[in-house]
């Protein structure tokens, strides 16, 4: 039974740190909070089951002792994991909704009152003491889906439902530990034997969510890594294309400025007809480039009438044509002659 036992422990140790792993990098990947209890929680989960393995192997080597099964010392240090496993249980599915009140130290203080009224005498105190992790953990279930039903935030909601399955799973097997707790409490050793004596070391309802807790985790971090590293790449690639095209719409204005002041040059235009010649072909009135170059609208009119002349245009679309249509190879047309007096 030892052997079995140990065997046992041995295995939940590799599983929740395993778990461990998986989810700590989760975190470190993502930052989500949720992440980092779940993390906490098979780190309670992994202490449980060191101690659950060291336990056994003293009270087989030396029996009747503070620290042995059942020793008063193993049962604080099993009420206060039972505390700290609730409180981050909480934790958790306070983190499915969002910041309303903490959950989690509510129902740690819940546990602890249970596990206080556990020191009573008689078969009340033995059930409540045994059975003080899976009444607090169905009581968070019960939380979970009031305020499930409560959320009016269709987002909220549609996060909180995510984790609907793995609670209803908690709820069923956190009350079958329950109802363990009461048939170990009610009928006498004797009636149950070995079963009794199994009982002692290991909880099965509380295992098995436990394990079916731990699967989901493995696979629901996976997952979670997996998505991140396409959000990633995703936007790695966006950041790339916003890089290409700021490097395309740079070298397009460049390109535009080089082809303005060719075509100026190829008509004469000064510096300040040219300035006044892109503003234009930018599509800006009069009065936007009187504001924007700070001279007055008689000056700017003087200069875009210098502009039609040297063109030889009378409206401001023949300038975008003569403009679109000009190449190197054209010859700037000779200006209008003045009219003799």
């Amino acid at each position: 039974m030892d052997l079995i036992t140990y065997g046992y422990n041995m295995a939940f140790l590799l599983l929740f740190s395993a778990v461990l792993s998986s989810c700590s990098t989760t975190y470190g990947l993502t930052g989500r909070r949720i992440y980092r209890y779940f993390a906490w929680l098979m780190f309670a989960f992994l202490l449980e089951s060191a101690l659950s393995a060291a336990v056994n192997i003293w009270t087989s080597s030396t029996p009747d002792t503070l620290f042995s099964q059942g020793g008063l010392l193993c049962d604080i240090l099993n009420a206060a994991d039972a505390a700290v496993e609730i409180y981050l249980v909480g934790a958790i599915l306070y983190a499915l909704f969002p910041p309303r009140r903490k959950t989690g130290a509510y129902a740690a203080a819940a546990a602890v009152l249970l596990g206080t009224l556990g020191i009573l005498p008689g078969a009340v105190g033995a059930f409540l003491w045994r059975s003080v992790y899976s009444l607090a953990s169905a009581a968070l279930c019960g939380m979970y889906f009031h305020r499930l039903r409560c959320e009016r935030d269709p987002a909220a909601r549609a996060t909180a439902l995510r984790g609907r399955r793995m609670v209803t799973v908690m709820l069923v097997l956190s009350l079958l530990a329950v109802g363990e707790a009461a048939l170990y409490t009610r009928y006498p050793r004797e009636v149950m034997g070995d079963i009794f004596a199994l009982y002692d070391r290991v909880c099965f309802s509380e295992d098995l969510f436990s394990v079916i807790l731990a699967v989901w985790l493995l696979l629901l971090s996976r997952e979670e890594k997996v998505r991140h590293s396409a959000q990633q790449m995703e936007q790695l690639l966006q950041q790339r294309m916003n890089e290409f095209q700021a490097r395309e719409a740079e070298r397009l204005e460049q390109d535009q400025r080089q082809q303005i002041e060719e075509f100026c040059r190829g008509y004469g235009l000064t510096e300040r007809e040219t300035e006044i010649l892109r503003l234009i072909l930018a599509g800006k009135d009069n009065l936007e480039i009187s504001e924007e170059l700070q001279i007055k609208m008689g000056t700017v009119k003087a200069h875009v009438h210098n502009i039609f002349t040297k063109l030889n245009i009378s409206r401001r679309s023949e300038l975008m044509k003569r403009f679109l249509d000009y190449g190197p190879e054209e010859e700037a047309p000779e200006p209008a002659p003045a009219d003799q007096p």
